[in-house]
This record gives C-alpha cells, structure tokens and sequence, in this order.
C-alpha cells in the first residue's frame, strides 16, 4: 500500500508543525509510535490526542502497542497538497501530488548528454558569464583570468553561458539588491520559450501580480499573457509547510512533465522565522533532507534550480574559518544565511550581490561545481585564490539587470 500523507488527515497546523519536527511524515510513520511517546511528542494530553485522531477515522488502540490504523478510504479533495495560495486567476496553483513513484531508468550515455545540454540563459550578460565558469571547458581560462570583470557586456550569451540544465542557482543579496529580479530572468527564459515553471514563494514578497509586472519587462506584451499560464504558483507560511513541500516535490514534478524550473524566493525565511525553534541537529536534518530533494529533481538534466535568499553578519578567523563575537582578531562578513550545506555541491552555484548605488552593483562568485565550499582549508584557500577576480558589474535599466 502507498505511503499515505499526513496532508490528508487535515490536521491542525501547529499539530502538523510538531508531527513534522519529530520526523513524522506519512500515516504509516504512527504506526510505530505508542500514545504515551506521542503525547510527549505533541506536549499533549493523551485524551486530546485520542480525540484529535479519532475524529478523523484514525482508530486507536492499547498505549503499550502501536496506536494508529490507518483508515482505508479518505477524501480526494484532503490528499491534495495544503499549501495556500493566493495566486491570480491567471497564474495555476500547484496541481495535487500523486504518490511518488521510483523514476525511470536512463542509459549512461542518455545521462551524459543531458550533462552537456543547454543552458538558461538569465537574461543578464554579466550573470551568464559567471555561470560560464562553473563548467570544466572553461576551468582554465577562468583560472587564467579570461571571463573576468573586463570581457564584455555579452560575453556570457555569446559563449554559451547561462545555468545548465540540473543545476541549481543561488542568488544571496542584502534587502534592496535585485536578486528576485535575476530570478525572474530565468522564469521569462522558461516561459518564453513555452516550457512551465513552479515558483514558490516564502515570504509573500513576490505575488502573481508581481509576476506579471517582472513578465512584461522581459517578454512582449501579447507573450507575456500567454506566459503567465505556464507558471505554478504557490505561497509558503511556514517551515512545516516548506518541508512538507520538499517532501512531495518528487511527486509534484512527476505530474508536471512540462516543469523544467523550480524557482524558490526567500528559501532562508522558513528557517529564520521566529517561529522555527531549531536545535543545531534538527537545522542539520532538514537541510540535509532538502539536499537530497533538490538532488533528486535535477538527477536527470530535466529540472533546474533558481533560489533566492538573505545576508546576515557572520564572524571569521582571518584563514576564513568560523568565530564568534568574543574571538579575537574576528571580523564579521556579508555572507548567505544558509550555510552551503542544503546545496549537493556537484551541481550548485553560489552568487552573493552587492550594491554600489541605487541602481549599480557588483555579483561574485562563491561557489560553483569547479569549486564547491568543502572543509579542506588548502581547497578552500585554492577556490579562493582562483576565483577572487571573478567579479561581474551590473546596472539596472528599465526593470532589468544588465
């Protein structure tokens, strides 16, 4: 019997937040609990408990066995993904997942091909010249300084840069910086040229009618209509939610075979919300469950990858190395709020932006699959030396980075 989801018992959303940080998932997972471990689980009374789930045709048996059965027969309508959505009329919410299923097999050589296939361009020169250099044909000639600051405005189109497909992008910046912007980029890219895309948002900061605006300024008038149709939308509140989404994104791209672009804004909200009280073992958890999504969706040179996220002030040793407030000698920089380590790192671009004006700034290369972040302090001092002229300006004129 397939895996049944938690999503489909319509539980209260604080009750779900908690099943979820203890690492329940499916209805099946219960099964192993007793009532006595749940009730400290949830910090409720066994009777709520018993209550709770019986309401919902969930029957319960002795404390000292396994508690849950599960009911054989549910709603449609409640095994569809609960994200809420306040998408347009014009932009489609996510479709409901199906149950997953084992992905098809590819032969190696199908595998190697789509390696080398296409890249998205997005939409920025600069931008894709960076990305460029994330690809062993060009390792020397990045190492050699070619492709730096001073190669030309379209440099990067010109010799085929852009992200690759099954790579993931992401896109680091202070408040103000236009990262969403260069997101938006690739999303027109897709569109445009009739594939579909996932956009999700996590901080309510990019609705569907900010979609149609950042549409227009990429696409003619009459395609941009059309392209907004191709874009699935959805709002996430909260981190239970985000994990659960990134428990059913193998599913939900199952049933979106037109799908080639995953775009995720805001992906470090969820786990910087005052509400998310993580100990260091859980954060470590879910980044390295949402890792093994991410890795899952590009796996076959399909999909592609696009997310946006914060600054914050972080302390280190001058070798870079991580210090506090209290070290000596520490100096606090601008880095990504999430560490690297939700990120496979064969296939990862790391970009942090900056701003020198209103209007200006500059983009950076922090990792990429060449040079992937790692603990080895003699690699890390080698990307470091290797890539620090990897420096790309930018202007924005009219709605775009270019």
């Amino acid at each position: 019997m397939p895996p049944r989801s938690l999503l489909s018992l319509g539980l209260p959303k604080d009750i779900l937040a908690a099943l979820v940080r203890n690492g329940y998932e499916t209805v099946q997972d219960l099964t192993s609990a007793t009532l006595d471990s749940l009730s400290k689980d949830l910090n409720l009374p066994q009777s709520e408990i018993e209550a709770l789930f019986a309401q919902r045709s969930i029957s319960l048996s002795s404390a000292s066995s396994s508690i849950f059965a599960a009911s054989s027969s549910s709603s449609s309508s409640s095994s569809s993904l609960s994200l809420s959505s306040s998408a347009a009329a014009a932009v489609r919410p996510i479709p409901p997942a199906p149950t997953p299923s084992l992905p098809h097999t590819q032969s190696a050589a199908a595998l190697l091909r789509t390696a080398h296939a296409q890249r998205t361009s997005t939409r920025c020169a600069a931008l894709d010249a960076l990305l460029l250099l994330g690809s062993s044909s060009c390792s020397s000639s990045s190492r050699g300084g070619q492709g730096a600051d001073g190669g030309g405005g379209g440099e990067g189109a010109e010799r085929g840069g852009g992200l690759p497909r099954g790579h993931i992008l992401e896109l680091s910046g202070p408040p103000g910086s236009p990262k969403e912007r260069l997101a938006m980029g690739l999303v027109a890219e897709v569109v445009g040229r009739g594939e579909e895309v996932i956009f999700v948002d996590c901080q309510h900061m990019t609705t569907p009618a900010v979609l149609a605006r950042a549409l227009k300024d990429h696409l003619p008038a009459h395609d941009a209509q059309n392209a907004i149709q191709r874009i699935q939308y959805t709002h996430i509140h909260d981190l239970a939610q985000f994990l659960l989404f990134i428990y059913q994104l193998p599913a939900i791209l199952a049933a979106a075979p037109k799908v080639t672009l995953l775009a995720i804004t805001s992906i470090s909200f969820p786990f910087q919300n005052q509400n998310a009280h993580l100990s260091p073992a859980e954060r470590s958890a879910h980044f390295e469950r949402v890792k093994q999504a991410f890795a899952r969706a590009t796996a076959a040179g399909r999909v592609s990858i696009v997310l946006t996220s914060q600054l914050s002030t972080k302390m280190v040793h001058a070798d870079g190395t991580h210090a506090t407030f209290d070290t000596s000698g520490a100096r606090g920089v601008m880095l990504p709020q999430l560490a690297p380590a939700y990120l496979p790192a064969g296939k990862a671009h790391r970009v942090m932006i900056s701003l020198d004006g209103l209007l200006s700034g500059q983009m950076k290369i922090l990792s990429n699959p060449l040079f992937p972040h790692g603990s080895n302090a003699t690699v890390n001092m080698k990307m470091k030396a290797d890539m620090q002229v990897v420096v790309k300006s930018f202007v924005i004129e009219e709605g775009r980075v270019v």
